[in-house]
């Protein structure tokens, strides 16, 4: 079923929710927003919005480079708009999103649009260098998830069983390992640019890795567009010691410095 209603102007923050949902979980998204085709989708939402069905096509496709399944933009970076519909809408599970999307669709005069609104227009120009941050931090991050299962495949992570990718359901970690000698295992990936850096953990992802302990799996890639190289650290709950910091009213991380990275690898 397609939603019904049409927008009054053209409303592009409104786009861009919707073209991160679209990127983010691909079919399924489109799926169950009740499309059969691509195209049927960009037309809808172009005739709701008052935008053209390449526009909604190309915000889509600006988000490619965050996503390892989304083949598209690899060599644009993210503009400081995309970034910070990342950092708004990257911790929200596919329900809650899809749930956003269908009522903005519906109607963009709601508390939702007006607060998003607000803080994608607002706090963009007045925040570019966290912009700039969580651009990199996401290219580099989707790059060390896609070495990862390159080095899993080829019997080089470190690790024994079936690797499931499970990053599309947001639920505080990466990669479920499957191995019948042991339980599941939750596999956190995270990157970085240079030989040292911080990490930062979403508040799943650390609540996640306090109550699966053990279980619990930091895969840091160092390096990662350069001369990789792989730390694993198990159960970081119990071994760093992050800080919290707060952003907006929709996010917040777990930042781990570099030098706590440092003497945790567990094998």
């Amino acid at each position: 079923m397609i939603i019904s209603a049409i927008s009054a102007t053209p409303d592009r923050s409104v786009v861009a929710v919707a073209a991160y949902y679209f990127a983010r979980f691909d079919k399924e998204a489109l799926q169950k927003l009740g499309y059969s085709t691509w195209r049927e989708a960009y037309a809808d939402i172009s005739s709701k919005l008052g935008v053209k069905s390449s526009y909604v096509k190309n915000r889509r496709d600006g988000f490619d480079p965050l996503f390892a399944w989304r083949r598209g933009w690899w060599q644009r970076p993210l503009s400081a708009s995309e970034a910070q519909v990342h950092s708004l809408l990257a911790d929200i599970s596919e329900e809650a999103l899809r749930t956003l999307v269908a009522r903005l669709l519906d109607s963009s005069d709601t508390p939702e649009m007006r607060l998003l609104d607000n803080l994608l227009v607002n706090h963009v120009e007045s925040r570019p260098r966290q912009s700039q941050n969580i651009n990199q931090r996401s290219i580099t991050g989707a790059a060390a998830e896609s070495l990862f299962m390159e080095l899993h495949s080829a019997g080089q992570s470190n690790f024994t069983g079936s690797l499931l990718d499970h990053r599309q359901h947001g639920q505080g970690y990466d990669f479920l390992l499957q191995n019948e000698a042991q339980p599941d295992q939750y596999i956190e990936l995270k990157g970085t640019a240079g030989q040292s850096g911080g990490v930062s953990f979403t508040p799943k992802e650390w609540q996640l890795a306090q109550s699966a302990g053990s279980h619990y799996w930091l895969v840091v890639i160092s390096s990662v567009h350069d001369e990789p190289s792989l730390q694993i650290i198990n159960n970081p709950a119990a071994s760093l010691s992050p800080r919290q910091h707060f952003y907006t009213v929709l996010q917040t991380s777990w930042q781990v410095p570099a030098a706590q990275l440092s003497g945790n690898t567990a094998r």
